[in-house]
C-alpha cells in the first residue's frame, strides 16, 4: 500500500503544476457571458398545420451559411475601391456570358438553344438565392454583382502578388534569380503572341476537290514538293504562284479573290469552318516566311486548305489582346536564334509583361482558390475581424489554418478567438459590423425559399393528402388541378416581406 501511495505522490505532483501552470494563463477558456442569437418571434411561412418560426429558419441557415455571409459581408466593404480596368471587366462579362451560355460564341446559338440556355441558368441562379431580374441590378444578390464580388477578390489578389513577387525580386542576392526567369519569359511571348500574315487562304471540302481544283489552276499535281510545277514540268514563278492561288479561289468560292489579306493569329484561329481550338491553320502561317506557301493540301477540322504568305508583318500581336504589341526590333527582341525564332526578350519586354505572367500564374495554379483565400484572409485579419458566434469562429479559424497549411506556409499571423462578446452582432471589423438581424435579413432573402421547400417537402412527404398529388420519389405530378391549387396556396401564406419567385412548388420538384 505504501509502494502504491509512493507512485501515486508523483503523479499528483506533476498534475497539479499542469493545473496550477494552465491557471496562470490569460487564455483560459471563458464560456461567454452573452452569444448572438435571434430572439424575435413570428412565424416565417405556414402551409395547412406546418408552422416554420422565424429562429427555426434562422438557427437552420446560421450554420450552413452563416460564415459566407460574415465574408462577403466584409469583402463587400473591404473591396469597394477595387475597380476593373477594361480588359478585366471584358473578361468578367465573358466569364458571365459563359456561366449563362456555356460558350462565348453565343452567335452560334439558335434562339432555342439560347432560350433553354437562359432559363436553366435562371433557375440555377434562383435555387442558389439569387436573383435574376434586371430591375433588381443594384441588389448585393443580382447574380452580376454576387459574381462581381467574388471577381474582385481575384483582381485584389493579382495585386497583391504582384507587389511580392515585386519586393521578392528586389531583395535578391546577386546569385538568385528572380522569381519569373528569361526562359519563362520567352514562353509565354512565343505562346501568346505572334506576327500579322498577308496571306492567301483557300479550303476545300476534301483533299480530292483541293488536287482537282488545284490541276485546274495549271498545277503539275503528281509532283508537288519542292515547288509547284506547270503542266510541262517547268517550276512556278512567284507571280505565277499568286495568280495559280487567285485562280483557285474564284474556283472554291465561284468569287473573284481580292488579293491578300492581313490576318492576326486570332483570326486565324477563328478562320471560317474552323472548329474551335483547331489552331492548324493559326499555327502553319506562324512557320511561313515571305513569299513561302504550302506545297500540298494540309488538313484541318475535317477540311483540306492552302496558303500562299506575300509577307509577314513586323510586330509581334498578342493573340488574346490586338493593343498590346511589340515591334521586331532590337528595343523589344533582344536575341535571336538562327531560325529567326526569339530566345531573349529585353528588359523593356520583360516590363511590360510581368503583370501578364503573375496573371497567367495564379490563373494555372492548382493552388488557385488557396491563394485567392489567403490574400483575403490577411485582408480580414488587417480589419481587425472579430467573430463572436463562437461556432462560426471555430469554423472560420478550421479553415483559415486550412489555407495556409495547403499553401505549405508556416510563418503567418493566428487568427484567435476574441474575448469580446455581443449578444446583437454576430461579427464586427475596423468600420463595420454584421448584426443578428442583418444576418438574419441576408439568410433569409438568399435562403428562405430553398429553406421553406425542404420543410414543405418533409410536410408533403408525411401527409397523405399531398401524396396524392405529386409523387415526391419520381417528381411526377399525379393531380395538375390540385398541384395548381396548392402552388397559388403555398405562395399566398408566404410572409409578406419576403420576396418569393414564381415557380417555387416547381423548384421544389428539382431539387
Amino acid at each position: 500500500m505504501k509502494k502504491l501511495f509512493k507512485r501515486i505522490i508523483p503523479c499528483l505532483i506533476v498534475l497539479l503544476s499542469i493545473f496550477t501552470i494552465a491557471s496562470c494563463k490569460e487564455d483560459v477558456y471563458k464560456y461567454p457571458s452573452q452569444v448572438p442569437l435571434y430572439t424575435s418571434d413570428g412565424i416565417f411561412a405556414e402551409i395547412g398545420n406546418l408552422k416554420i418560426s422565424n429562429k427555426d429558419i434562422y438557427n437552420r441557415l446560421v450554420q450552413s451559411y452563416g460564415l459566407e455571409e460574415i465574408e462577403n459581408a466584409i469583402d463587400a466593404e473591404l473591396l469597394k475601391d477595387v475597380t476593373l480596368n477594361e480588359k478585366q471587366e471584358k473578361d468578367f462579362q465573358d466569364q458571365m456570358t459563359n456561366l449563362i451560355y456555356g460558350t462565348l460564341d453565343v452567335e452560334e446559338l439558335t434562339d432555342e438553344e439560347k432560350a433553354d440556355a437562359l432559363k436553366s441558368f435562371e433557375m440555377e441562379m434562383i435555387s442558389n438565392g439569387l436573383i435574376v431580374d434586371k430591375n433588381s441590378k443594384d441588389h448585393p444578390l443580382y447574380y452580376e454583382n454576387y459574381y462581381r464580388l467574388d471577381y474582385k477578390r481575384y483582381v485584389k489578389t493579382l495585386e497583391v502578388l504582384t507587389a511580392e513577387i515585386k519586393e521578392a525580386d528586389a531583395e535578391l542576392e546577386e546569385d538568385e534569380d528572380p522569381y519569373f526567369t528569361d526562359a519563362e519569359y520567352v514562353s509565354y511571348f512565343k505562346s501568346n503572341f505572334s506576327k500579322t500574315y498577308n496571306l492567301i487562304v483557300v479550303t476545300f471540302e476534301s483533299e480530292k476537290e483541293a488536287l482537282e481544283v488545284m490541276e485546274q489552276a495549271g498545277i503539275n499535281v503528281d509532283s508537288l514538293l519542292g515547288g509547284w510545277k506547270n503542266a510541262s514540268g517547268s517550276e512556278l514563278s512567284n507571280d505565277e504562284i499568286v495568280n495559280a492561288f487567285k485562280t483557285m479561289y474564284q474556283v472554291a468560292y465561284n468569287e473573284t479573290c481580292p488579293g491578300v489579306k492581313e490576318y492576326t493569329y486570332k483570326d486565324l484561329l477563328a478562320f471560317k469552318n474552323t472548329t474551335a481550338n483547331d489552331g492548324v491553320i493559326a499555327g502553319k502561317a506562324a512557320n511561313l516566311k515571305d513569299g513561302e506557301y504550302t506545297q500540298a493540301p494540309l488538313p484541318y477540322s475535317g477540311r483540306f486548305f492552302l496558303m500562299y504568305a506575300e509577307t509577314v508583318g513586323t510586330h509581334y500581336v498578342s493573340n488574346n489582346d490586338d493593343e498590346l504589341k511589340f515591334e521586331d526590333s532590337e528595343e523589344f527582341i533582344a536575341e535571336k536564334d538562327a531560325d529567326n525564332n526569339v530566345t531573349l526578350l529585353t528588359e523593356a519586354t520583360k516590363e511590360a509583361l510581368f503583370s501578364y505572367l503573375v496573371e497567367q500564374e495564379l490563373a494555372t495554379s492548382s493552388a488557385y482558390e488557396n491563394n485567392v483565400n489567403r490574400v483575403m484572409y490577411e485582408l480580414r485579419q488587417e480589419a481587425g475581424l472579430e467573430i463572436f458566434a463562437e461556432g462560426l469562429e471555430i469554423n472560420y479559424k478550421s479553415s483559415y489554418d486550412a489555407v495556409f497549411s495547403a499553401l505549405d506556409i508556416t510563418d503567418y499571423e493566428q487568427f484567435k478567438a476574441t474575448k469580446n462578446e455581443s449578444s446583437t452582432e454576430v461579427a464586427k471589423w475596423n468600420g463595420g459590423s454584421l448584426t443578428v438581424d442583418e444576418m438574419f435579413n441576408a439568410l433569409t432573402t438568399r435562403y428562405g425559399a430553398v429553406i421553406t421547400l425542404l420543410f414543405v417537402q418533409q410536410y408533403a412527404v408525411l401527409n397523405s393528402e399531398f401524396n396524392k398529388v405529386v409523387n415526391y420519389a419520381t417528381g411526377e405530378i399525379l393531380d395538375n388541378e390540385k398541384y395548381q391549387e396548392y402552388n397559388t396556396k403555398l405562395k399566398a401564406k408566404l410572409s409578406d416581406d419576403v420576396t418569393w419567385i414564381d415557380g417555387l412548388y416547381d423548384l421544389s420538384l428539382s431539387m
